[in-house]
């Protein structure tokens, strides 16, 4: 199964591009590209809407959104099913990746919600995705909810943290296990 990392552009609330910043000497889409690569993603890519910064395949409607990454994953998937993760999770468990790593359209719930990210995507809903993206419709959750997702426990996970803001980075500099 390949694997996406969805880089996005300038974050509003960060004020600075997410998979661009630096944890423990790495940048935070190195981190998870390479526990990506210990539990055996066939292929690696990065998704990103931003120029001036480094992907393999520019976001196709240049949005930056969370949904218009979903749809140039699968427009540039060579498999049926792909695992896409955001450049805001790096601390990854690697319990969870080798969970995702089979070959069924997982998406996460994390506190009761459906949680997009990270997750087994089917190019075959390639088509319900740029349909709602066509209408309007930019909720992922809403569109999740009408395709035949299975759902995983994100909760028993403890070691997901996601970066929205400043504070959250540094909370996560201060974390002292290791996450490689």
């Amino acid at each position: 199964m390949d694997a996406y990392i969805l880089t996005g552009g300038l974050s509003s609330r960060m004020g600075y591009p997410k998979s661009e910043l630096i944890f423990r000497g790495k940048k935070f889409r190195e981190i998870i590209a390479n526990k990506l690569d210990k539990v055996g993603f066939k292929n690696i890519y990065t998704i990103g809407c931003n120029e001036l910064y480094w992907a393999d395949f520019p976001d196709k409607l240049n949005r930056g959104s969370s949904l218009t990454g979903i749809i140039t994953v699968l427009l540039n998937a060579r498999e049926n099913y792909n695992a896409i993760f955001s450049c805001d999770s790096p601390i990854l468990d690697n319990e969870l990746l080798i969970k995702l790593s089979s070959d069924k359209k997982f998406v996460g719930i994390k506190n009761n919600r459906i949680n997009p990210f990270p997750a087994i995507y089917c190019k075959e809903d390639l088509n319900i995705f740029i349909k709602e993206y066509d209408r309007n419709n930019f909720r992922i959750i809403d569109i999740i909810k009408k395709l035949n997702y299975n759902y995983f426990d994100l909760d028993k996970y403890q070691n997901i943290i996601n970066i929205n803001s400043k504070s959250d980075f540094y909370r996560i500099k201060r974390i002292r296990r290791n996450y490689d």
